[in-house]
């Protein structure tokens, strides 16, 4: 069986879906990987037997002359790679393989099997009121709807209520729809160890507005004054062609100031020891987006969760037993909750445990993940 990839970003899929495609190649399955690359890219590694072929991409917004030749290079890549299963992951990908598809279908060619992945529902489906949202999200729609009737598609996300949103557009049908927690990690790599010292705080996330980070970077200003030896630590990409980029300058002055210590962005491999190393997590999305990967990671490496509320995220933290869920983003909640966790270490680190106990139960590993798509792969 051959099975091609489409993602926005080679350096995302790495992150979050390179262990499902390797495993296929370890199954046996021919694999290859149509995607945008950075020009800070590493590629892909040097073992692995997957192809790579590069598009034009542009993630953050839509582009007449742009998004034509990406679906060009879609077509070109479905009649050369003569896939059995195409798995789409994020909404560009998802959006733009299902025109090439119909394209494909209308010239009487072969039509591969669709998967379809949504991580979250992405800026087009963000409430926004204006006349230039609503107008971009008709369109989208429309043609995701048109996409689902035609190709019937298999669509997996990590929450209920995103399924429900694009299955009351029409965009996907319930019956081909299905849940899974997370991107899959790794169960030998992140796993909980005795905290020591003074506690440390963690923001981990791309470096974003609507990811909170402002709020955090306000509350750990306001928390540094009562609590001078605990440590709030910023990790994360900066996107420089990111239109909600957080202001660099700003982190840096944070950074320069003493309120947080910046580490930038963090090799995945040092990941889980940084987790490991640190007593909360706090992640205050304000995104409608799928579950956050890092909060997984972090809650099974120990960390007690602070996070906005998620349909998901309910099944492992509970209120002041393992973490808070945020009922909205707002400097005071986050110092508030923040607060409650800096006043009791012990119990801090006693909540860290519980979680990690908790997530050994929960189907959030990679191999549960593997075998989900595998059984969408050949079903």
């Amino acid at each position: 069986m051959k099975i091609l990839y489409a993602c926005n970003d080679l350096d995302y899929f790495k992150a979050h879906r390179l262990f499902l495609a390797q495993a296929m190649v370890d199954k046996g399955y021919t694999v290859s990987l149509s995607t945008g690359v950075e020009p800070h890219s590493k590629g892909l590694p040097h073992n692995t037997a997957m192809k790579l072929l590069e598009v034009e991409l542009d993630r953050h917004q839509l582009n007449f002359k742009s998004d034509l030749s990406l679906v060009g290079s879609y077509l070109k890549h479905i009649k050369t790679e003569k896939p059995d299963v195409i798995h789409a992951i994020t909404i560009k990908p998802i959006l733009f393989m299902g025109v090439a598809l119909l394209i494909n279908k209308m010239l009487l060619r072969k039509t591969p099997k669709l998967i379809l992945t949504f991580p979250g529902l992405g800026k087009v489906f963000e409430p926004d009121k204006s006349l230039k949202a609503k107008a971009r999200k008709f369109v989208v729609s429309i043609v995701l709807g048109l996409s689902n009737r035609s190709l019937k598609p298999q669509a997996t996300f990590e929450n209920y209520a995103s399924m429900e949103e694009l299955a009351k557009e029409n965009v996907v049908s319930l019956d081909r729809s299905s849940i899974v927690m997370g991107a899959g990690i790794d169960r030998e790599l992140f796993y909980s160890k005795t905290r020591k010292g003074d506690l440390i705080v963690l923001f981990a996330s791309r470096l974003l507005k609507a990811k909170g980070l402002g709020e955090y970077i306000e509350a750990a200003t306001h928390l540094k004054k009562d609590f001078p030896k605990v440590t709030f630590q910023v990790a994360g990409k900066f996107e420089t062609d990111n239109p909600d980029a957080y202001p660099l300058d700003e982190i840096k002055a944070a950074s320069d100031e003493g309120i947080i210590d910046y580490l930038g962005t963090i090799d995945p491999q040092n990941m889980p020891e940084i987790l490991r190393q640190s007593d909360v997590h706090v992640a205050p999305s304000k995104l409608q987006e799928g579950l956050p990967r890092v909060v997984l990671e972090a809650a099974s490496c120990g960390c007690c969760i602070i996070a906005s509320d998620h349909e998901m995220l309910q099944r492992f933290v509970v209120d002041d037993k393992t973490g808070w869920l945020l009922e909205d983003v707002s400097s005071e909640l986050i110092e508030e909750k923040l607060r409650l966790v800096l006043s009791n270490p012990k119990k801090a680190r006693e909540m860290g445990k519980l979680v990690a106990k908790t997530m050994n139960d929960l189907p959030i590993f990679e191999d549960n993940l593997i075998a989900h798509f595998e059984k969408l792969y050949e079903n």
